[in-house]
């Protein structure tokens, strides 16, 4: 995956890119955006999921629109497949996961949460069309070349995700003719071209008015190792943020209970049945209202019990609604930082290989030195040989700053002497053939 964010508090323009290696792939990938659910990724929110901005909709599956978009590679891939030995033949799909090139390719555009707080979804929308447009006139990834593309508003951090297939029609050198290419090289060939798309798009973004900054990739390798400890930081941060608010809610809650507590228990307050006084017939007879009669006090007492239930049923909901989002947060958390520290067990024995590998050529390089400490000046005058033979041949002029030293002079030297030498030579030899055939004309009328 080839990505590079900046550290620091202001926010950054982030696009990155990663290959999509086979069709099985490219078939998870888009049931993932179909149903939007993930068992790794627990930031997804369902009931946001129809507020999604479509910019490229995928009316099928995305296996449908990759064999649309790939249908005439494939009436030539059949073709060929027809003038090759039984033996060899491959289905489409068998070549092309096969193949070394990825099948289609993910582009994402984003930036933090900092960037898109506050903004509407009319303004998401106007950053996400400028980005598409980046996409397509700068890396030359175009609507027809695209499966799918929509920006995910039910994440945490809005991003603009394009599913698109890098199908272009190049040369092949081994087949000696234009064919159909899926190569995601031909739009982005190294990771200096992907370090210049990053500065155009991060400049393309400040020319429509999105105020974003551009992270240095002076030092990749460092900026990975600084990027862990940043991003295990920030984790860090995040699970002390929810800590508190979790400790928040406790307080809460204890509060209710201290509240609670100081009311009478409800079983010990005393309660007097209402009754009123009727006539009947000659006597007055007490009759039940059905009411009951209490103390100012204990009546109180239990608007304060009633009060506290509803607020406790309430925060009893949230505290269960928080508590499972503390655990997927808890165990999103932990598999990033378990993935992250996996990634700095990488990056330290790729350093120590590179630092094996640069001692060894080090070593090498002064025995080389050694070795050809007296041959210095011939290779020298081999040099100059060399480069005053392609300056012939590509019709430049012969100048000064060419050529290092005296040796590589005195090669060019022996070019000329040699040019020259090959020239009467020539000469010479087309001299011997006209009087060979004169001779033989005379020869002729003679007869």
């Amino acid at each position: 995956m080839d990505e590079y964010k900046g550290a620091g508090s202001v926010s950054y323009s982030i696009f990155r890119v990663q290959g999509i290696k086979t069709i099985g792939d490219l078939r998870g990938i888009g049931k993932h955006n179909a149903d939007r659910v993930s068992y790794t990724n627990h930031d997804i929110d369902r009931a946001k999921s129809n507020e999604n901005i479509e910019l490229v909709k995928c009316e099928d599956t995305y296996l449908k629109r990759f064999n649309e978009i790939t249908s005439e590679m494939k009436i030539d891939h059949e073709k060929r497949m027809k003038s090759m030995r039984s033996d060899r033949r491959k289905s489409f799909d068998q070549a092309i996961n096969s193949a070394k090139n990825d099948v289609a390719c993910e582009f994402l555009f984003t930036s933090d949460e900092e960037f898109f707080q506050n903004k509407s979804k009319e303004e998401i929308e106007e950053w996400a069309k400028h980005s598409f447009e980046f996409l397509e006139k700068d890396i030359g990834i175009t609507k027809d070349k695209i499966i799918h593309a929509a920006v995910h508003m039910d994440e945490r951090t809005p991003h603009l995700h394009v599913v698109a297939v890098p199908l272009i029609k190049a040369y092949d050198g081994r087949r000696k003719t234009d064919i159909w290419q899926i190569s995601r090289k031909k739009f982005i060939k190294t990771k200096e071209d992907l370090a210049n798309l990053q500065d155009r798009y991060h400049h393309c973004m400040n020319e429509h008015g999105h105020k974003l900054e551009r992270g240095t990739t002076k030092d990749i390798k460092h900026a990975t190792v600084q990027g862990f400890k940043e991003q295990t930081k920030y984790h860090e941060n995040e699970f002390v943020q929810a800590l508190k608010k979790a400790d928040h809610a406790k307080e809460l809650a204890n509060k209710l209970v201290a509240d609670v507590e100081d009311v009478s228990k409800f079983d010990k307050i005393p309660v007097h049945q209402e009754t009123i006084w009727e006539r009947e017939m000659f006597k007055k007879v007490e009759k039940a209202t059905g009411r009951v009669i209490l103390e100012s006090k204990d009546y109180q007492s239990i608007k304060t019990l009633a009060k506290a239930s509803d607020v406790l049923k309430t925060q009893n909901k949230k505290l269960i609604g928080d508590n499972d989002l503390l655990n997927k947060d808890r165990i999103n958390l932990k598999e990033k930082v378990e993935h992250l520290i996996k990634e700095n067990q990488q990056l330290k024995t790729e350093n120590l290989e590179l630092k094996t590998e640069n001692d060894f050529l080090k070593k090498t390089l002064e025995r080389v030195k050694e070795f050809y400490k007296e041959k210095v000046p011939q290779l020298a005058n081999m040099v100059g040989y060399i480069k005053a033979t392609v300056l012939d041949k590509m019709g430049k002029k012969f100048l000064k700053r060419h050529f290092v030293d005296d040796s590589e002079r005195n090669g060019v030297q022996k070019f000329f002497s040699d040019k020259q030498k090959k020239i009467e030579q020539q000469k010479k030899e087309k001299t011997l053939k006209m009087r060979s055939k004169k001779r033989d004309q005379d020869y002729g009328m003679e007869r």
